[in-house]
């Protein structure tokens, strides 16, 4: 009998149907999403795993098919497909709590601001924000991070992305409720200050100004402030995104102002990293620069949140190759603060009326 007969919900992409089998589930486990469930019946499979096969519609659910997704709520009777990957790792006789990996200790150092909606973390280099998309093998920020909701894991929720190789502030909410709050300050934009610093290559031909362009058939814009330069050989720029396009920045520095970010292989060609490998070396040009310095934002009880993300060695080892910031060790001195707050008069001229107003929609 074909998987189709036997599977009338599931759609026939896959070139080996017979590598898949069918799970039923039981009346107890109702109501239950998906995720939570295999997590349940499998506790020996990495979580990492679950979801990209979730992602990737390798997982299906009965009257869901292509369109199931890790929070589907199951229903009793209901069946799903999954890779026969999983019964090498189904455990019958396992205990009915879940044995959740334990948490890196780099995960706990790197959160900058907790409180019970939301965590800010400072995140580092090389981590997709998600799991999921063919290339990705391994954790993500989101995995990584629900780790710390231990059974409540499943309402971790990614409020907003920052590129792979990009550092710095970024914000999780802790529940639904968070997420849905955070998701309707982005709409606001002038609710959510983020910004950002780039160490580009190339002088931009003016100091200070407004990008606006069109990506991806959206109006994006951005405003800039340059910080520093090197003569003409580099500039370190303060950039604040007005909207939030995929890769705006990235694409504002190379295809708007001409000055790529160094690091960023995808905007940039070899002879801008050839020019500046006898100044940085190897090691730095394989890191983009590009850090979320700061985020701002009110918080569901109207108390302001302003975190700010330490710059990553290699930003600053960089800074000190050009001779644009001495301050090596520490970007937080007291001097370099009041260098800040004198830049921030100047670049901002809007002004908060009041920090503890409470937001109604």
């Amino acid at each position: 009998m074909s998987m189709k007969k036997v599977f009338p919900w599931f759609l026939n992409v896959y070139d080996r149907p017979y590598s898949y089998k069918k799970l039923t589930v039981p009346g107890t486990d109702a109501g239950l999403r998906l995720l939570y469930f295999l997590r349940k019946r499998f506790p020996a499979m990495p979580y990492s795993n679950m979801a990209e096969m979730i992602r990737l519609g390798q997982i299906q659910v009965e009257s869901v098919g292509l369109k199931t997704e890790m929070k589907t709520k199951l229903r009793g009777g209901q069946k799903i497909l999954v890779p026969y990957e999983f019964e090498f790792h189904e455990d019958e006789n396992a205990a009915p709590e879940l044995n959740y990996p334990k948490v890196p200790t780099w995960v706990r150092d790197s959160i900058l601001y907790e409180d019970d909606d939301f965590f800010i973390i400072n995140k580092p280099a090389g981590v997709e924000s998600q799991p999921g998309g063919w290339k990705h093998r391994g954790g993500s920020i989101l995995t990584e991070y629900a780790c710390l909701q231990g059974e409540h894991r499943d309402a971790v929720r990614l409020v907003h992305r920052l590129d792979k190789d990009c550092t710095g502030a970024m914000v999780l909410a802790r529940n639904i409720g968070a997420a849905r709050y955070f998701s309707r300050l982005l709409k606001l934009r002038s609710r959510i200050k983020k910004t950002y610093w780039s160490i580009v290559h190339g002088n931009p031909a003016k100091a200070e100004g407004r990008i606006q362009s069109y990506l991806e058939e959206k109006p994006a814009i951005t405003e800039y402030r340059t910080l520093g330069v090197a003569r003409k050989t580099a500039a370190w720029l303060e950039m604040i995104p007005v909207t939030g396009r995929k890769r705006q920045l990235r694409s504002h520095c190379a295809q708007v102002l001409g000055c790529p970010i160094i690091g960023d292989h995808k905007f940039s060609d070899a002879n801008d990293e050839q020019s500046l490998s006898g100044i940085l070396g190897t090691h730095a040009l394989c890191r983009l620069h590009l850090h979320a310095w700061e985020i701002e934002f009110p918080s569901m009880t109207g108390k302001m949140i302003s975190v700010r993300a330490p710059v990553p060695k290699t930003m600053l080892s960089t800074l000190n190759a050009f001779g644009m910031f001495k301050y090596a060790e520490d970007p937080m001195e007291a001097d370099f603060k009041k260098m800040r707050e004198k830049l921030r008069k100047q670049a901002f001229k809007e002004h908060h009326e009041s920090k503890t107003e409470v937001i109604h929609f």
